[in-house]
């Protein structure tokens, strides 16, 4: 029986210093991350980030956060390849999906590209940046209408956008499309659940003043700020 206390005893302390191990090096490992996302030198954090791999070899943040690094230095098949990693260990990260759009379409692969892009939208619909991107995707390709669509949502979303360069080249290229997108924009936020929404109010006072209706916005965005103090 003491023989059988002591075997007991000695599993329970092995098993103890296993996990202490374990928190240990995941520690470490999570701190050479840290490390090489703030390094200036990227040959020197991308060496970084493989240490910690080694140790926590699954820990999707660290791949992605390597993917990057490689973005940084034109690598592009290796960020590839580390982003393919990070899906593989979480594929509901709409931030991996949506690099993996990015990077696809870097090389020339649009129907992968498409697909992950639209993953990412899938996952967070209304996520300006996505619907941006899938704007460019479909006007890059032809088709005006879907990209005139997914713009009036993206600014529906997110009216700083019309602050931006984006907005400001695509009003260079076509006048006319942008109008029109501020029309859809418009008609997109009057069919949501305004006189309850601040922030919606305050988006629709945004484009109208864009639009030129002065004298509305101001209403409604005092309207806004009445509904919600700290708006602004």
């Amino acid at each position: 029986m003491k023989i059988f206390l002591k075997i007991l005893q000695y599993c329970n302390w092995t098993g103890f210093l296993i996990i202490t191990l374990s928190t240990i090096a995941i520690a470490w490992a999570d701190n050479r991350n840290k490390l090489a996302c703030n390094m200036t030198n990227t040959y020197k954090a991308i060496q970084t980030l493989h240490q910690a791999i080694k140790v926590n070899a699954i820990n999707p943040l660290y791949y992605a956060n390597l993917g990057l690094l490689y973005v940084r230095i034109n690598a592009i098949d290796s960020a590839l390849v580390q982003f393919q990693k990070a899906y593989v260990l979480n594929s509901n990260d709409a931030g991996f999906c949506f690099n993996l759009g990015l990077l696809y379409q870097l090389q020339k692969d649009n129907n992968k590209s498409l697909e992950f892009i639209e993953r990412a939208k899938a996952m967070e619909e209304y996520n300006a940046l996505f619907l941006v991107y899938l704007g460019l995707f479909y006007e890059n390709y032809g088709n005006i209408e879907k990209a005139k669509s997914l713009y009036a949502e993206a600014i529906s979303c997110d009216p700083s956008i019309l602050d931006s360069s984006f907005y400001s080249e695509l009003k260079q290229r076509d006048s006319l499309l942008t109008t029109n997108i501020l029309d859809q924009s418009y008609r997109n936020l009057l069919y949501s659940n305004l006189p309850e929404d601040p922030i919606q109010l305050a988006h629709l006072g945004k484009i109208l003043e864009v639009k030129g209706n002065i004298l509305i916005a101001d209403s409604i965005l005092k309207r806004s700020i009445c509904l919600l103090p700290n708006l602004n």
